[in-house]
């Protein structure tokens, strides 16, 4: 929910480094045995209803069940969100990279090319007052200055 909490159980939903991640008691615990006794019974209950309930799918269910998986990476969600954005312009990218049309030159294009290509060789060759001939200030509406 919008305050942070579980809408199923009321608590805080689980953030942090590797919050999906199984969090093992301290061991120098007064009552560390036990702690680690009761985490490793549940994790084996947990292992056991996983299997039962894998083993119970139909195979189509299953390969769905899989899907989900690679789609619900666990994580925190800004970083999962970063990622999926990440892939989305990277495929957006490609795709127009790969349009024909993005790599047409137009005749204006190729005009200004020549021309630009024409006014470097003047600039190397030390012909800069012909330069100053060749520009047309009277239209540039300050695109120079």
């Amino acid at each position: 929910m919008s305050n942070g909490k579980c809408h199923l159980h009321g608590g805080s939903t689980p953030s942090g480094k590797d919050w999906h991640v199984t969090q093992w008691p301290d061991r120098n615990a007064p009552d560390a045995d036990a702690k680690w006794a009761a985490k490793a019974r549940t994790l084996r209950v947990a292992a056991a209803k996983r299997v039962r309930r894998l083993k119970q799918m139909t195979p189509e269910q299953r390969a769905e069940y899989r899907a989900w998986q690679r789609t619900h990476k666990p994580g925190p969600a800004v970083k999962r969100l970063a990622a999926r954005q990440d892939s989305a312009q990277a495929k957006a990218a490609a795709e127009r990279m790969a349009r024909p049309d993005v790599h047409q030159v137009t005749p204006e294009h190729a005009e200004n090319r020549r021309r630009l290509a024409e006014l470097k060789s003047l600039v190397v060759a030390g012909k800069t007052g012909a330069l100053a001939d060749e520009l047309d200030t009277s239209n540039d509406e300050g695109i120079l200055t």
